[in-house]
């Protein structure tokens, strides 16, 4: 599969699994929003410009701010989402103007060959999280891992779409344990040809031990058993993430910048 291919089933994967989840798409102009109306996640709600030419961001600036509105009629904050590989050279310029800054590179990896990495430690076992006692506990694990002791209410929201992905079939998720403790979370997004490996991440206290390598091939064998075609994920760029995925058998494929109006 070569590398437009591929990233295009990436980006069709991830706008399917956004429906999926009751994302709302709506095209204004030339740009296009995606806003989850239960979640203000930055990942989900934004703008992205939709093509290559004839787009000039300058000449379509009536629809972009019409689209960032769009994003505001649900409380969320305007953040822009673009590949810059696709997208005009004149973007970031015409963002700076318009009071945007680069938040984050991101890569998106795509599983290159079949060799994950060394065994992990052997004090690591990775088990599957259903929709009983242990998903709140779950949740607030994701919660200190990603989310800097989140507020209940906000856990809450999250905890009721893991359970709704988890009895949907449609997410595994997977939390890791090091001497009976939860010290790692992951997840395995999609049941097609075409899956993704998300929310992958270890408590401070237990890094660089091995959780997080315990978790990916974890997850790899999971989607081999489903007979996955096409694995992959996203990961800061030049980040110790990266760093790790390229390690663990991960090639980087393309990239996404995120843009937050300040």
């Amino acid at each position: 599969m070569s590398t437009a291919d591929t990233l295009f089933s990436i980006q069709r994967h991830l706008m399917e699994e956004a429906l999926a989840a009751g994302c709302r798409w709506r095209q204004v102009g030339r740009f296009g929003t995606l806003v989850n109306p239960r979640l203000d996640d930055p990942n989900v709600n934004h703008v992205r410009p939709l093509g290559v030419q004839p787009l000039d961001p300058w000449a379509d600036r009536a629809s972009f701010v019409e689209a960032c509105a769009a994003l505001a009629e649900y409380g969320r904050p305007a953040v822009v989402v673009f590949d810059p590989a696709q997208a005009p050279a004149t973007l970031p310029a015409f963002l700076t103007a318009e009071h945007f800054v680069l938040e984050a590179r991101e890569v998106f990896m795509v599983l290159a060959g079949d060799d994950t990495g060394s065994p992990p430690a052997s004090d690591i076992t990775v088990v599957p999280v259903g929709v009983g006692p242990q998903l709140r506990s779950y949740t607030r694990l994701w919660g200190q891992i990603f989310g800097d002791d989140l507020a209940d209410t906000w856990l809450a929201a999250i905890e009721a779409i893991f359970r709704a992905e988890i009895a949907a079939s449609t997410t595994r998720y997977v939390c890791a344990l090091r001497a009976g403790q939860a010290v790692g979370t992951g997840a395995l997004k999609g049941r097609g040809r075409v899956v993704e490996l998300v929310g992958i991440g270890t408590l401070l206290g237990a890094r660089r031990q091995g959780v997080a390598t315990a978790v990916v091939r974890h997850l790899v064998g999971l989607a081999r058993a489903h007979r996955a075609e096409l694995i992959f994920l996203a990961a800061t760029s030049q980040s110790s993430g990266e760093r790790l995925y390229h390690r663990l058998g991960f090639r980087v494929v393309g990239e996404q910048q995120r843009w937050r109006f300040v």
